[in-house]
């Protein structure tokens, strides 16, 4: 299975299964983390409840803002070899590229740009997940077949409630 053949939430939860992953994989728990944290709690909502703007994801992931993905990713270079604040922002970047679809908004920001290729890109980045051991295939296929035999609209909560159990589980 690939993820071409699921739709477009099923795509986004792919992404915040990748997130969370990435996520608990940080060990130190600061500000940043904290950011990053709230920032997925949003996406999460956009995506079940379609209740937070493209403009407030967009936001939290642009420079420019207060406080950002992009200027997290710049204070954490160095100190974030595995590149886990990457792979957020990259997930959060593909499901703010998604919510700019969803409200029909035309044109993107510039730095969403390199989204506009829509699922190519994203499963890029999974393809190079998978190659350098970060995500298993076996686990990914696992999420796939789950997501597509549960009907996201109907399961919306109990599919979320089995991602966070599955990242628990270390199942990435």
């Amino acid at each position: 299975m690939r993820l071409t053949d699921t739709g477009e939430n099923e795509k986004v939860i792919v992404a915040l299964w990748i997130a969370e992953a990435s996520l608990g994989m940080i060990e130190n728990k600061d500000e940043d983390y904290c950011f990053c944290k709230e920032t997925i709690h949003l996406c999460w909502d956009w995506v079940i409840n379609k209740n937070i703007s493209h403009l407030m994801l967009y936001e939290r992931l642009s420079a420019g803002s207060d406080r950002s993905i992009a200027d997290i990713l710049l204070d954490k270079e160095e100190d974030d070899p595995e590149q886990y604040y990457g792979t957020i922002s990259e997930c959060v970047a593909y499901i703010t590229w998604q919510a700019f679809n969803y409200a029909e908004a035309y044109g993107y920001p510039e730095d969403l740009e390199e989204c506009e290729t829509g699922t190519g890109h994203f499963e890029e980045l999974i393809n190079e997940l998978l190659e350098e051991n970060v995500i298993e295939q076996g686990k990914y296929e696992n999420l796939l077949c789950y997501l597509k035999e549960n009907d996201f609209e109907r399961n919306k909560s109990a599919i979320r409630e089995k991602v966070i159990q599955m990242i628990q589980d270390k199942s990435i």
